[in-house]
C-alpha cells in the first residue's frame, strides 16, 4: 500500500469513527480553520496608532505565556501523566483576550485576540462565548476577506454544535455573498461537510460533484486540497 493509499484509508477510518462521534469532526473542522486564520492574521503586516494596545496586548500575552510554561513544567515532572496538550489551562489569559477583542474590536491586534480566545473556548466547548467573540470583529473586518470567511466558517462549526439551523443558513448566506473569496472550493467542501453530519446526503452530494466537475481545482493549491478532500468524502458517503 503506497503512502498516499495509507492516508485515504486513514482519513475514510476517521470518517467513520466520526459519523458516530459527531462533535469530534465538527470541532476538528472548524478549530483547524481558526487555527489556520489566526497564523494568517499575525504576520498580516498591520499599521497600529494606539502605543496602548500594544502595549496591553503584549501583556496578556506575556500571561498567556507563563500559562504555558507552567504547563509544560508539570509536563516534565510527570511523564507518564495522561495529561494531554487541550488539558492545558489558559483560562486567565484567554478571558483577557476575550476582553480586549471586546473592547478594542477595530483593532487588527483585537481582531487576533478574538481569533486566539475564539479557538480555545471552542476547545473548551464554549461555543457561545466563542461566538460572541468572533461575532464581534465582523463589522471591522469587512475589507478583510481571509478573516470574514474564517470566522463566519467557524460560526457555522458553532451553531452547528449548538443546533441552531436559522444561525448556521444565516452564516452561509453571509459567506455566498462574499465577493473576491479567496478560498471559495473549501466553503463549498465545509458546507458539504455540515450537510452530510445533518444527514442530508443528496445535498452534500451535489456540491461534491460540483467540486469534483471542476477540472481547474487542482491548480491552486487550496483547491487541490479540496479536490482530494472531495473525493474522500464522496468515498465516504458512498460506504
Amino acid at each position: 500500500m503506497t503512502n498516499i493509499h495509507a492516508f485515504d484509508d486513514t482519513v475514510l477510518k476517521a470518517f467513520r469513527l466520526a459519523k458516530q462521534r459527531k462533535n469530534l469532526l465538527v470541532f476538528t473542522i472548524f478549530s483547524c480553520f481558526l487555527f489556520l486564520v489566526s497564523v494568517f492574521a499575525w504576520n498580516h503586516k498591520v499599521t497600529e496608532s494606539k502605543a496602548h494596545l500594544v502595549q496591553e496586548y503584549s501583556n496578556i500575552d506575556k500571561i498567556y505565556s507563563e500559562e504555558l510554561y507552567s504547563f509544560q513544567e508539570q509536563l516534565k515532572l510527570n511523564p507518564n501523566s495522561a495529561l494531554k496538550e487541550e488539558d492545558a489551562n489558559f483560562d486567565t489569559s484567554m478571558n483577557q483576550f476575550y476582553d480586549f477583542a471586546l473592547k478594542n474590536s477595530s483593532s487588527p491586534y483585537a481582531w487576533q485576540a478574538a481569533l486566539r480566545s475564539g479557538t480555545y473556548f471552542i476547545s473548551k466547548e464554549k461555543y457561545e462565548k466563542a461566538a460572541t467573540v468572533l461575532l464581534a470583529i465582523l463589522p471591522s473586518t469587512h475589507r478583510n476577506t481571509w478573516i470574514q470567511v474564517k470566522a463566519r466558517m467557524a460560526l457555522v462549526g458553532i451553531y452547528t454544535q449548538l443546533n441552531e439551523q436559522s444561525k448556521v443558513t444565516e452564516q452561509f448566506n453571509s459567506l455566498d455573498k462574499i465577493k473576491d473569496n479567496p478560498i471559495p472550493d473549501l466553503v463549498k467542501l465545509f458546507k458539504a461537510q455540515i450537510l452530510l453530519l445533518n444527514n442530508q446526503k443528496d445535498s452534500s452530494q451535489k456540491i461534491l460533484l460540483d467540486i469534483l466537475s471542476n477540472s481547474n481545482n487542482v491548480m491552486q493549491s487550496s483547491s487541490s486540497y479540496s479536490f482530494k478532500q472531495s473525493q474522500l468524502w464522496q468515498q465516504y458517503e458512498n460506504q
